[in-house]
């Protein structure tokens, strides 16, 4: 009795481009069965075209599977939509609508209406999401001005205050590290009057009066 192996080994043995070349065999010959199907179709009477309709997509269906078995088409999930594309995108906030072009005050030391326009932009996103009003929005504006002119690299000669709110040292390894960067400064910023006193407006009055915050 001649072994498994003499009997099936030729089968098993086909060189890769045969089996690829009968895969390709199969598709052509459903793609033929798909277009027979479709003349067939457009000759149906009304009455039986939804059930012609119904085997043309079947056979649609299996031709699909079909050729994306041998790597022709992409990838589907589960309901047979194709899978979406990986995307590193991330959400883009939306815009504030709180006024940054009040008309500019020169009352002193508290001065609204300063600061570059790109940068006031910023707070602004900032202060909506954590829904602070036009008048807590305005407070704020005037304290960044009172500690840093609106400026991101602004340094204290005699101190480590640093940046738009004029963070220590201390207080800026409460919240992270010490940047540049102005959009992490007004969020860290927005954070801290969040914490220690509820919104600008009670920051403020407490500038007013110790000079500080």
């Amino acid at each position: 009795m001649p072994l498994l192996d003499d009997l099936y080994g030729p089968e098993r043995q086909k060189a890769p481009r045969e089996q690829e070349a009968e895969r390709q065999a199969k598709a052509a010959a459903m793609l033929a069965d798909a277009y027979d199907a479709t003349k067939a179709t457009r000759a149906t009477p009304v009455a039986t075209a939804t059930d012609s309709f119904s085997g043309l997509k079947q056979k649609t269906v299996d031709l699909s599977s079909l050729l994306q078995a041998v790597g022709s088409l992409p990838t589907t999930n589960a309901s047979g939509a194709s899978a979406p594309a990986s995307s590193d995108a991330t959400s883009t906030p939306g815009s504030s609508t709180l006024n940054t072009n009040a008309g500019k005050t020169s009352a002193g030391k508290y001065r609204a209406g300063y600061g570059d326009a790109g940068l006031r932009t910023m707070a602004a996103n900032v202060a909506s999401s954590m829904g602070w009003s036009q008048a807590q929005f305005d407070a704020w504006d005037k304290l960044i001005f009172a500690e840093s002119g609106w400026k991101p690299t602004a340094q204290n000669p005699t101190s480590t205050a640093y940046g738009l709110g004029q963070f220590l040292n201390s207080t800026w390894k409460s919240y992270g590290s010490k940047t540049s960067d102005p959009a992490t400064q007004l969020r860290y910023m927005a954070k801290y009057i969040k914490d220690r006193y509820g919104d600008p407006t009670k920051a403020l009055a407490f500038h007013q009066s110790r000079n500080y915050y």
